[in-house]
């Protein structure tokens, strides 16, 4: 009901608001907020919420049983899709580690795909059906992202290596990068993005490949608007076209017995 929306407001030292902020206010039109600043002038600000919607919709097709598919791990199941088949991730960190390949418009089990190496944290279709994987940093072994070849029925060396060993030192690697990532983008011909986040921290790491050659080292962004450490966040571009809108899905989690200060959160905001 954007027509009763709680209101939070933090402001530079020795500035304020020109009224008092009110617990609730109405924004089904532009909010306006006036700050004095500390310089003594005076700033006028207009806060809009635009309702995100969602974009596809959901129908029903098949169902197929974890035991079908010889499911192994059960509380992480990524799921990924191209014109002919569903994937689905069963990793949790072995060398036993696979991909469960799915008939798309029945869910028939076809095949397993083996994995590039361990702890593989998700998988992604590009724009071009390009099947594709990443390992999270865990061990000091890096975030690596791989590309898979249908017609060798193999992976790629490491197109993205982020890790530091000898002669490939990389400072500051945060344990657990890549736990969550997304993909957008033709990973071989165009251009794609890459972004990963790792758990408890409020940056993204973003690469921008070119006719599949990732840049030397990434983007790192701190979203200012995560007020502190997320647990757990997704950062995805809706697109790989310049001012592509990102979006942002955070969650911070508290453990017992304050669990109800748990919340999540979605943001939309243009890159610049």
């Amino acid at each position: 009901d954007v027509t009763n929306l709680e209101c939070f407001a933090t402001l530079d030292n020795n500035c304020r608001t020109e009224s008092p902020l009110p617990p609730t206010a109405d924004f089904s039109s532009p909010y306006k907020l006036t700050v004095g600043l500390a310089d003594g002038s005076t700033q006028v600000n207009y806060i809009k919420v635009e309702l995100v919607f969602p974009e596809i919709q959901i129908e029903g097709l098949w169902d197929t049983m974890a035991s079908e598919m010889n499911q192994v791990v059960y509380n992480d199941m990524y799921l990924a899709a191209d014109d002919e088949y569903v994937y689905v991730l069963d990793a949790a960190g072995y060398d036993t580690d696979c991909i469960h390949v799915l008939n798309k418009e029945d869910g028939q089990y076809v095949k397993d795909i083996a994995l590039p190496t361990t702890f593989i944290g998700q998988i992604f279709v590009d724009d071009a059906g390009v099947l594709c994987c990443s390992r999270y940093n865990i061990y000091g072994a890096g975030f690596r992202f791989y590309i898979y070849d249908k017609n060798s029925s193999s992976w790629s060396d490491m197109i993205i290596d982020y890790a530091s060993y000898e002669g490939h030192e990389i400072d500051g690697i945060p344990e657990y990068l890549g736990i969550r990532a997304s993909l957008v983008g033709n990973v071989k011909e165009g251009t794609a993005y890459v972004i990963a986040t790792a758990m408890n921290d409020k940056a993204y790491y973003t690469w921008k490949l070119t006719d599949g050659v990732p840049q030397e080292q990434p983007t790192i962004t701190t979203y200012g608007p995560a007020s502190e450490n997320w647990y757990f966040a997704n950062v995805k571009m809706k697109n790989a076209e310049p001012g592509s809108d990102i979006y942002v899905a955070g969650i911070n989690y508290v453990t017992y017995p304050n669990e109800e200060q748990s919340y999540t959160y979605f943001h939309k905001y243009k890159s610049t």
